[in-house]
């Protein structure tokens, strides 16, 4: 999935897509006055966090940028495609931690401690605040 991820990063003109996914989620449109539910949707947990966002930054940067302008189709495949990849990097990153087994072994009287594994801190280590500066990325896109 992260190769898949980083091909996805890097096809031509997918530098919009990332234009396009950061509007979507930090675009904001008001009427004449702020309200509440003019907010709402800015903790939707479908929304892509800045990590995510960061994530397609740092892949996309590994190979020289292609400016090009893709088509509204293609637009939109690179945009689904994002969310369809970054959702089963979440989804992986998630399953080490099984709540369901957790209390099974509890019930069992065995004792089971998640953090066992390192693999499961690698979720909120990921989704937790940035790991680096803006321009740090530039140094980690070279790797």
């Amino acid at each position: 999935m992260i190769a898949d991820l980083e091909a996805l990063c890097t096809e031509p003109g997918y530098i919009h897509a990332v234009a396009a996914l950061c509007f979507r989620y930090n675009m904001m449109l008001i009427g004449e006055h702020l309200t509440a539910s003019d907010v709402q949707d800015r903790f939707n947990l479908s929304r892509l966090l800045r990590t995510e966002i960061n994530t397609l930054l740092g892949l996309m940067l590994k190979t020289p940028i292609d400016w090009s302008v893709p088509s509204n189709e293609r637009l939109s495949e690179y945009v689904e495609a994002s969310d369809r990849l970054l959702q089963e990097l979440h989804d992986a990153l998630s399953s080490a931690f099984d709540l369901g087994e957790m209390f099974g072994a509890l019930e069992r009287g065995e004792t089971h401690n998640p953090f066992d594994s390192g693999e499961v801190m690698r979720e909120p280590i990921f989704y937790a605040a940035e790991s680096a500066y803006n321009f740090q990325y530039l140094d980690l896109g070279k790797v």
